[in-house]
């Protein structure tokens, strides 16, 4: 499903009018709740591979990142090949300061998330110490819908499964219902309730089926 399905299928009968910009409520409200309800399901966790060289300390993160999972630094120098996991840092101001000014090659223990210096996104990895030497660093994260504008199709397919896409129509039209017809008109709870099951359904198997336990019929 493509966001402008999402926008036609949301307007039943036609009741959004140039007051109620459906693409901007899906881009800028629907769907950062939606990632907010489902969480850190496994079908938004992705693996980020970076390749570091001597001298390097930061390197930009994939359009679609989201949040931080897990960061694994690995060393291909050492047999068998020596795997590290990075601690967050982000949360303590001394730590992150003191890697800011820290000009030591070595090998990374620490890391944490700041701004890119040309967009301004909040998707940079940084660490605590430039690399001494040729690193991989395996980021593991949950994935989020990077929009490039309020206008742009978009293929959902890539984030969100299809089983569960139907939810941001749900959403969209119950907000569209709340602007529209009112507290009073029994469309609203009844599209916001289908939302919530099919979140709820969302998060029964975070792989993404209804149950963890296959069940089979004699």
């Amino acid at each position: 499903m493509t966001s402008t399905q999402v926008e036609t299928y949301a307007n039943i009968g036609d009741i959004a009018s140039a007051d109620v910009n459906l693409k901007i409520i899906l881009r800028r409200c629907i769907v950062p709740k939606f990632f907010e309800l489902v969480g850190p399901v496994a079908w938004r966790r992705k693996v980020a591979t970076i390749s570091l060289v001597a001298g390097d300390y930061a390197k930009d993160l994939p359009d679609d990142y989201g949040s931080m999972m897990e960061v694994v630094l690995t060393d291909a120098t050492v047999t068998p090949t020596a795997k590290r996991g990075l601690t967050y840092i982000g949360d303590d101001p001394l730590n992150m300061v003191a890697a800011e000014v820290n000009t030591t090659r070595a090998e990374a223990s620490q890391y944490y998330v700041v701004r890119r210096a040309t967009t301004e996104l909040f998707k940079r990895i940084r660490f605590d110490c430039p690399a001494d030497h040729a690193y991989t660093v395996y980021a593991v994260y949950y994935s989020h819908i990077q929009f490039t504008d309020d206008t742009t199709d978009v293929e959902l397919d890539k984030y969100i499964p299809g089983q569960f896409q139907w939810a941001l129509v749900e959403g969209l039209k119950a907000y569209l219902y709340a602007v529209r017809v009112g507290i009073a008109d029994n469309r609203q709870p009844a599209a916001e309730a289908e939302q919530s099951m099919r979140i709820f359904l969302a998060n029964q198997d975070r792989e993404m089926g209804r149950g963890a336990t296959p069940r089979y019929v004699d």
